[in-house]
């Protein structure tokens, strides 16, 4: 649709773009054209930066083309600014010290390599900053 299609293109760009609810003020990134709690079109693009906090995770064993190796973590990552988490890899760290509330920000492919993809996007890593308590996330699990 056109509203995941215009959060690609800022993914080529190397922006991340959601779109804010103009009634309950919810932030939605990848964009969604529309909030499912209030069921209104959504039309504000709001910014938001690659960085974020994982919220609940899962260590996979099996392996995956788009991991680093095995085994791997999968994690659900609320951007900064944004009110919907959304699943994508974590690596940088071994899977054992992957943790709820971790602080990531995303590592992006050489720009070279960039199209209107995700995969822009090879996976979050530790930014290294204190984790958020887990009272700041527990409604985004």
């Amino acid at each position: 649709g056109r509203a995941l299609s215009r959060f690609l293109e800022g993914v080529a760009e190397g922006r991340l773009i959601g779109h804010r609810c103009h009634i309950c003020g919810n932030v939605y990134v990848p964009m969604r054209g529309m909030c499912p709690a209030d069921g209104v079109p959504t039309t504000e693009e709001v910014d938001v930066p690659d960085t974020g906090t994982v919220t609940t995770f899962a260590v996979n064993n099996i392996p995956d083309p788009r991991a680093p190796g095995v085994p791997f973590v999968s994690a659900y990552i609320l951007l900064d600014g944004a009110d919907v988490a959304f699943v994508a890899l974590v690596a940088g760290v071994p899977a054992a010290e992957v943790r709820m509330g971790m602080r990531v920000k995303a590592a992006w492919k050489p720009r070279g390599e960039w199209g209107p993809t995700m995969e822009n996007i090879k996976w979050f890593e530790p930014t290294g900053e204190p984790d958020v308590p887990f009272d700041q996330i527990r409604d985004h699990l």
